[in-house]
């Protein structure tokens, strides 16, 4: 990259980013301008000539803090976007569908740690994985971050990572982790009930089915207080599934002398698939001599704006909206909510 293209690029991303810092207001946000920024840092963070550069004006941007805090969140950033993907623990490995927790991603990340370094939320982080957007959110000021999942194992595993990183750098006390299931009815902890300002909810619809995404966000609607935010991710239709919607299929993988010979996904209905929800798998071993078939029952809730929008409303109003393409079969969707006061 040429140093005057660069000098250039750095110049409109200063400019957007001061644009969307401003333009993150508790009442009014302008939906043009949160996303767009950080869709150029993340690009930028792309390169090895600037990706120092790029995380250095992502954390300056996010978190209003002090040049010697920054000279600490700046490498901890770096190695968290460099983590692989890792599974997430699950109470029962053999039936329920969790996924994996994903480094963090500027562009999905990035008004979150804004918004929380605006008005220092409590923020509810549901489904946290490893923790990297609560890790994120605290740095960024949040005044606490209750981590919920329904893995016991996982929100250990969580706060382990989390309290280790962030010991020395922000209060301990301000990370809480706390078992719940969002997606029934009536198992919201109580004693937060109107009282938070920001809900996460990072790459987790997409293991709920239709009833049981409705349940979520009317649980988080009930969750936050008058205008507050609700930020989504979730999984697009892919070029296997091509449309949204609860999709259900088997992953069959052929082993042969402990080593992978093929993979195949075929469609099925919900029936053949044994589960009750995307949320559940279930998987079959049938074994000859030194050949193993492992057929793999699984689900998702693929979404579309269009079809995202149909459950958030009435209980929010969308202020802005974003796609990420992770590569081939990881499309995301995020979408920043805000909860609509009066419901009729």
């Amino acid at each position: 990259m040429k140093p005057n293209n660069l000098k250039t690029i750095i110049t409109i991303c200063s400019a957007f980013v001061s644009l969307s810092a401003a333009a993150f207001s508790v009442d009014e946000v302008n939906p043009d301008s949160l996303f767009a920024p950080f869709k150029m840092l993340y690009s930028l963070s792309k390169s090895a000539e600037t990706e120092n550069f790029a995380v250095s004006e992502y954390v300056k941007t996010c978190i209003s803090t002090t040049e010697d805090a920054l000279k600490k969140c700046v490498p901890v950033f770096l190695k968290l976007i460099g983590e692989p993907n890792s599974p997430i623990t699950e109470d029962d490995p053999y039936t329920m569908e969790s996924g994996y927790s994903f480094p963090p991603h500027m562009v999905v990340q990035g008004p979150l740690l804004q918004l929380c370094s605006k008005i220092k939320p409590i923020v509810f982080d549901i489904g946290p994985g490893s923790g990297n957007d609560s890790l994120m959110a605290l740095f960024a000021g949040a005044r606490q971050v209750i981590a919920v999942d329904i893995h016991e194992k996982q929100l250990a595993a969580c706060k382990a990572r989390v309290s280790g990183i962030l010991e020395g750098c922000v209060e301990l006390s301000k990370f809480v982790t706390v078992k719940r299931d969002f997606s029934v009815a009536g198992k919201v902890p109580t004693q937060y009930v109107g009282k938070i300002q920001v809900i996460n909810a990072n790459k987790v619809l997409h293991f709920l089915d239709e009833s049981e995404t409705t349940t979520f966000l009317a649980n988080a609607h009930s969750m936050l207080e008058d205008g507050g935010h609700l930020f989504v991710t979730v999984s697009m239709p892919t070029q296997a599934h091509e449309t949204a919607g609860v999709v259900y299929y088997s992953k069959t993988t052929v082993i042969q002398n402990r080593q992978i010979k093929s993979q195949t996904f075929t469609a099925i209905s919900k029936e053949d698939s044994g589960l009750i929800s995307p949320r559940f798998k279930r998987e079959v071993v049938r074994q000859s001599g030194n050949m193993a078939k492992v057929i793999m029952y699984q689900g998702r809730h693929f979404h579309t704006l269009e079809t995202l929008q149909t459950y958030l409303s009435p209980l929010f109003e969308i202020v802005d909206s974003t796609t990420i393409n992770c590569g081939v079969g990881n499309e995301f969707l995020s979408v920043i909510a805000r909860k609509v006061s009066a419901v009729r």
